[in-house]
């Protein structure tokens, strides 16, 4: 019994429980008398009762028994939909995955019961958490046997699940049963997952045709993401001026480049080897306050190895062994004086690296016969 009834209008969070009610559920394990206990308290068991309880902080092996309790000593008492949801969320707390299928199991075996709608999207992110995808699929399935309706976002929060699993295929086959659906339409969270799956299974023109039918027929804004999709697309398959002319589309659109964008893009230019646009686009980059990857340094140092090297140290950083040795290799072919004041520079050298820097020049023999003498507890300059 709560302490008023008026406490009923108050949020959950401000609900209050019984005093008496909480001293006998305040206990590390459920013992056979607490049932007793509860049932000369005479509460009055209702759904609104078990959801306040589970959401209380009690020991999880309290909060399951009394879900059985109320079940078999509430009068004219049955556990209806969101009962069962507040029990599955504490369940999931404690990664008790094999206690929540049976408990969904429970919900399908009973004829009166079903989830609704909003149940069964928060249902199918709970078992992808728990990496349970056949689980989900197989809720889902039976729900719909049972006439069960399911809107945008059941189908999204399935897609997105079989995304981060990467079951490409599937995404694409429950797609087809959102499509069938009267009334259910995809969205910009089903166009982005439909067109990072095609990118995956390397069906670029049916990604491209998503990306298109989104924008023209639905009249959807792509996201950052999206748009960073298609770059790499465009960039994979060499169609340079498509990336750039995306790239601009997307900038007045505005919908701003995140540094997976510029990365991808930079990616692109520099293995089509468009040199002029690749620097321009890169200091860009830097003045939208965007620090580009390892990966990415190296593929511009293979461009720019000296600009590149300079800017590192311009702006505060102390490059590592890495970039020294990645500035020696580039500029191998350069002045013995210009590599070796680069050389001069290092006090952190890997055995591996002395090797390779005697591949370059028999000139650096005589530098390098002592290795052993350099420092090798530091790679500050």
């Amino acid at each position: 019994m709560f302490s008023s009834e008026e406490s009923w209008n108050l949020s959950r969070r401000d609900r209050m429980l019984d005093p008496y009610l909480v001293r006998i559920l305040k206990i590390p394990k459920w013992e056979y008398h607490t049932g007793e206990d509860l049932y000369q308290f005479r509460l009055k068991v209702d759904n609104r009762l078990v959801r306040s309880v589970l959401e209380m902080d009690f020991e999880l092996d309290v909060k399951v028994e009394f879900f059985k309790w109320a079940r078999v000593n509430g009068r004219m008492f049955l556990h209806d939909s969101s009962s069962y949801m507040a029990l599955i969320r504490c369940l999931e707390e404690a990664k008790f995955y094999s206690e929540i299928r049976t408990t969904i199991q429970d919900v399908l075996n009973n004829s009166y019961l079903s989830f609704s709608t909003a149940e069964l999207s928060e249902l199918m992110k709970i078992l992808g958490r728990g990496t349970m995808v056949s689980e989900a699929l197989s809720v889902l399935y039976q729900e719909k046997e049972l006439g069960c309706k399911f809107n945008s976002s059941t189908y999204n929060s399935v897609i997105l699940m079989l995304v981060q699993h990467g079951l490409h295929e599937k995404v694409l086959e429950i797609y087809a049963d959102m499509c069938k659906e009267v009334d259910c339409f995809p969205d910009t969270v089903t166009y982005s997952a439909l067109i990072s799956t095609y990118a995956k299974l390397d069906r670029y023109m049916s990604a491209i045709k998503m990306f298109d039918e989104m924008k023209d027929k639905k009249g959807l804004k792509p996201t950052e993401k999206i748009y960073t999709t298609l770059l790499g697309i465009y960039s994979k398959v060499g169609k340079v001026k498509k990336a750039l002319n995306l790239f601009e589309e997307m900038k007045q659109e505005g919908c701003s480049p995140t540094v997976y964008t510029y990365t991808e893009l930079i990616n692109g230019l520099v293995n089509a080897g468009w040199v002029g646009e690749v620097y321009g686009l890169y200091k860009d980059m830097l003045r939208h306050g965007f620090t580009p990857d390892a990966v990415l340094l190296i593929n511009l140092m293979g461009m720019f190895p000296t600009n590149i090297f300079n800017e590192m140290r311009i702006k505060g950083g102390t490059p590592s062994v890495v970039p020294y040795n990645d500035v020696t290799l580039f500029e191998s072919k350069g002045p013995v004086s210009e590599v070796s004041s680069w050389f001069d520079k290092m006090v952190l050298v890997k055995q591996i690296e002395w090797r390779e820097l005697c591949c370059f020049s028999r000139k650096w023999m005589k530098k390098v016969s002592q290795p052993h003498k350099r420092s090798w507890k530091s790679d500050k300059i």
